[in-house]
């Protein structure tokens, strides 16, 4: 099984990028998620001690973390957590890492302009069926089943924005789909 969460924090310092030897890409980083309360006392908000995760992406996610995300940065990290012992001579710990899956600006904390990557070698026919567990028709994936870009578990096709494209989607039917959800109350992205 496998345990899957949402951070909310701050990066701790610029994405480590580069390529693997298979060919696609990485992006390492740290994030701090710090607890805050208000102190009554001190008629303040007060920030509790940092938990720092490691944040680990691979592909079109790790591309876009390392031209969109730098230091100081509010992130939210949708992943796989991974805690395991480690040990170095004397020393030794707990590692918690995620490996993320979705990631993106903590609105809270400011505005940003999304601008979509390209689609190139992407099907632009119609007709993609209603229903699926993405809402596109696709089916689900099996556990641990590599997608094109070799994330377990997740889809075979995304648009630039992550969002799954199911058999025969094109990235205007997913834009359709997020200007009904716009219309029904909820927010598109």
């Amino acid at each position: 099984m496998k345990t899957i969460t949402t951070l909310v924090g701050s990066v701790g310092g610029d994405p480590e990028q580069g390529t693997l030897p298979d060919g696609r890409a990485f992006a390492n980083l740290r994030l701090a998620v710090n607890p805050s309360y208000y102190d009554r006392a001190q008629d303040a908000w007060v920030d509790g001690d940092a938990s720092w995760y490691d944040v680990r992406a691979y592909g079109a996610l790790a591309t876009h973390l390392g031209t969109s995300v730098k230091k100081g940065d509010p992130l939210v990290v949708h992943g796989e957590l991974i805690v395991r012992p480690w040990e170095n001579g004397t020393r030794s710990g707990i590692a918690v890492e995620v490996i993320a899956h979705a990631a993106g600006p903590n609105l809270r904390f400011g505005t940003v302009n999304f601008a979509r990557s390209g689609q190139s070698g992407r099907s632009a026919s119609s007709g993609a069926s209603s229903g699926g567990w993405d809402g596109l028709g696709s089916p689900r994936p099996e556990p641990g089943a590599a997608g094109d870009e070799g994330e377990p578990g997740m889809p075979e096709e995304q648009d630039g924005s992550g969002t799954a494209l199911g058999p025969g989607a094109s990235p205007e039917d997913v834009s359709g789909r997020q200007t009904a959800e716009a219309g029904a109350g909820t927010a598109p992205f």
